[in-house]
């Protein structure tokens, strides 16, 4: 995981947005955050798809959400100008708003594999994160305010290993997650 810089004026309009977002009407989330993104859990799904009984949900308390046009464009072009690539190879993945308490539970992203750069608002820092697994060692990305953010996460069908990983927050946290392509296919 890379953590990339933004100029102020992105920085400023991306959060003016995100907490916006916040002040929206919430929908009730069941309360088992700490327990579907705990190191234990991942265990458990490991034990499980050894035995094939892994159900494949993928359990998350969550809202997706649409940034505006002229917000989903700055962005993109800040990414463009940041890595650089051609911002006609950045591609909107999604947005959402997690409120307090709410989570994803560990998933290997296979769904969408790739390059990711997200931009990350949270309400407080250190209140919220992203944890990954790799190689058994975890590590927990602390999320600081406003993060802008580089990964990648594997296609295990192209026998790459899988990129675990989960989200956890406890207060609002909104993200705008791009995908980087090249002509047909993920960038790099």
């Amino acid at each position: 995981m890379k953590t990339l810089h933004v100029t102020k004026d992105i920085r400023e309009k991306f959060c003016s947005h995100a907490a916006a977002i916040t002040k929206l009407p919430r929908k009730e989330i069941d309360k088992n955050g700490k327990k579907r993104t705990s190191d234990t859990w991942l265990q458990m799904i490991f034990e499980e798809l050894r035995v094939a009984k892994y159900d494949g949900v993928w359990h998350k308390t969550r809202t997706k959400i649409q940034p505006s046009g002229e917000l989903e464009g700055l962005l993109r072009q800040q990414i463009a100008t940041a890595l650089p690539i051609p911002a006609d190879l950045v591609t909107f993945n999604e947005a959402v708003w997690y409120p307090p308490g709410g989570y994803h539970e560990w998933t290997d992203g296979v769904t969408s594999p790739g390059w990711h750069a997200q931009f990350i608002y949270a309400a407080q820092p250190d209140r919220s994160f992203m944890k990954t697994y790799h190689d058994g060692h975890f590590t927990t990305h602390f999320d600081k305010g406003f993060d802008f953010r580089m990964f990648y996460v594997t296609n295990p069908n192209r026998g790459e290993f899988r990129y675990w990983h989960t989200v956890y927050t406890e207060v609002d946290r909104v993200v705008v997650d791009f995908i980087l392509r090249k002509r047909g296919r993920s960038a790099f």
